[in-house]
């Protein structure tokens, strides 16, 4: 390509939609190396696609691409990338615009479309069968990571260290919203009748 050569993990398509995903296998972060470590994969898979990307856009390209996928080339195809991690540090978070996901919910999601709640489904495709079109949505709009962004509360805790105090940021997931925004009213229900005898899964 005129970026230079492109190796990409996994190539797939589906109804005129090219798929690019560059997988990594970090380990599961139990210090900052390896914190840093699947950071460090993300920017490297984050880089690839960014190449394949640009070769993506000669028709000379698409052209290999669709023989080797041994299909006729679509008209007006269009491209959606990912990097796929094996654990679900940095799920949700765009490296250079390209989305970060776990193996296992985009496999989820291909499958049943569904996230559970409580014992409560939601599902996230747009018809009764999976489409490619559908994957597009999962990895561009953030359909399944939306809510559970918007369903994070600030709160802060402070550290009295000798006469220092350290004031510290951060955010939980509230269930109470999570229902919610996922639509899930029986769920929220059940929330709401924990909190009523006391016990709150949904306050940081």
């Amino acid at each position: 390509g005129p970026e230079g050569k492109s190796e990409i993990d996994v190539v797939a398509y589906g109804d005129g939609l090219f798929f690019f995903f560059e997988c990594k296998n970090p380990l599961l972060p139990t210090g900052n190396h390896e914190l840093l470590t699947t950071f460090d994969h993300v920017k490297k898979g984050s880089s690839q696609l960014a190449r394949a990307s640009s070769n993506f856009k000669s028709s000379e390209f698409r052209k290999r691409l669709a023989q080797s996928l041994e299909i006729s080339p679509p008209s007006n195809p269009s491209l959606s990338t990912a990097v796929v991690l094996s654990n679900r540090m940095l799920n949700g978070y765009r490296c250079s615009g390209h989305p970060v996901r776990n193996f296992f919910e985009i496999a989820s999601f291909v499958k049943t479309g569904d996230i559970n709640l409580m014992g409560h489904k939601k599902n996230f495709w747009k018809g009764d069968k999976f489409v490619a079109s559908d994957l597009c949505r999962f990895l561009n709009d953030d359909v399944t990571i939306e809510p559970f962004k918007q369903s994070l509360l600030k709160y802060h805790s402070t550290y009295l260290l000798n006469d220092i105090s350290v004031k510290v940021s951060s955010v939980k997931l509230n269930a109470l919203r999570l229902a919610e925004n996922l639509g899930l009213q029986e769920a929220a229900n059940k929330i709401r009748n924990f909190q009523d005898v006391g016990l709150d899964p949904g306050d940081p």
